[in-house]
């Protein structure tokens, strides 16, 4: 624990924020997990997408980076959960492997972007996939054959949340 005194009456603007930004700094660089982003939808005058976006963990130097992105559109309320790789890796396949926590690892055929650089959840199985990663401390995935990363699930309920929540869902 750190205690500083001060006397308050010789501090003047730029001392007292010359001292606290180290710390917002450090705060900033140790503040990890699921964040919200909001955007204007450059297609629907006076709309939003609202993005709950997390990025996953990097034990491994084998493993891409990959980011979690559920996006929603307030002009249409359409959802969309994808995962992003990056470092040059592209998804090499749409077959997709994951797992939340401890329970057992699933398979299917995800849809693989344009550009082969996200494998996009399907459809049929999105709803229960968001309730999976609201609910579950963990996600172990292999997006379009490439090497498992794990993402930290805590925060994804609320971030989540506020992405449905801003569309009307």
């Amino acid at each position: 624990m750190l205690h500083l005194h001060v006397d308050v009456r010789f501090l003047t603007r730029q001392t007292v924020l010359c001292a606290l930004l180290p710390l917002w700094v450090h705060a900033q660089d140790v503040t990890t997990g699921w964040r919200n982003e909001f955007y204007r939808d450059p297609m629907h005058r006076g709309e939003h997408i609202a993005a709950a976006v997390q990025i996953s963990d990097s034990d491994t130097t084998d493993s891409a980076q990959v980011t979690a992105l559920i996006r929603c559109w307030t002009a249409s309320r359409a959802t969309d959960a994808r995962f992003r790789v990056s470092g040059g890796n592209v998804a090499l396949t749409e077959q997709t492997r994951w797992r939340f926590g401890q329970g057992a690892a699933l398979v299917g055929q995800w849809r693989v972007a344009e550009n082969g650089q996200a494998v996009v959840v399907p459809k049929h199985i999105e709803a229960d996939f968001l309730r999976g990663l609201r609910s579950a401390g963990e996600l172990f995935l292999s997006p379009g054959g490439l090497p498992e990363v794990r993402f930290d699930l805590q925060g994804s309920s609320v971030a989540i949340g506020q992405v449905q929540h801003h569309c009307g869902l």
